[in-house]
């Protein structure tokens, strides 16, 4: 953690160790995040086929953060619910807003992009593979 006041003593910036650093103001002890990031190595990074309006960010902590492009700012923050902590390999985002993920355990878990600051697990696929997913793909079939 790293905290640094300015000048005049009317706010505070604090770096934290989740990748964050936040603003915090004196007068009244309101807080905003300035800015956050991953606190790992990213392992995969997409688009939605045919946007460029936001894309989604995966490391190995097991951590998946959507992006507005315009902005460059998170509009969510997946992960799995597990205790585990499983290391995040590959996505892919579906025509549906639907985040598509490899880890290293085997699994495909899926998630749903929201307006929400954190979305849990739509589904998962357990043991999808005997070692760790490397690469997905999701198309939206209509039958």
């Amino acid at each position: 953690m790293s905290l640094s006041l300015n000048q005049d003593a009317t706010e505070l910036l604090v770096g934290s160790s989740t990748g964050k650093v936040l603003r915090s103001f004196a007068g009244d002890l309101s807080t905003s995040i300035i800015s956050e990031g991953h606190i790992d190595q990213i392992a995969e990074v997409s688009f939605k086929k045919g946007t460029t309006d936001y894309f989604a960010t995966l490391d190995y902590a097991g951590i998946i953060l959507v992006w507005d492009i315009n902005t460059l700012g998170v509009v969510t923050r997946c992960s799995p619910s597990s205790l585990s902590k499983p290391k995040g390999r590959c996505l892919c985002i579906a025509d549906d807003d639907t985040i598509v993920s490899g880890w290293e355990d085997g699994f495909i878990r899926c998630f749903e992009i929201t307006k929400s600051k954190t979305s849990g697990m739509k589904w998962e696929i357990v043991n999808a593979h005997r070692g760790a997913v490397t690469c997905v793909y999701a198309v939206l079939l209509v039958i």
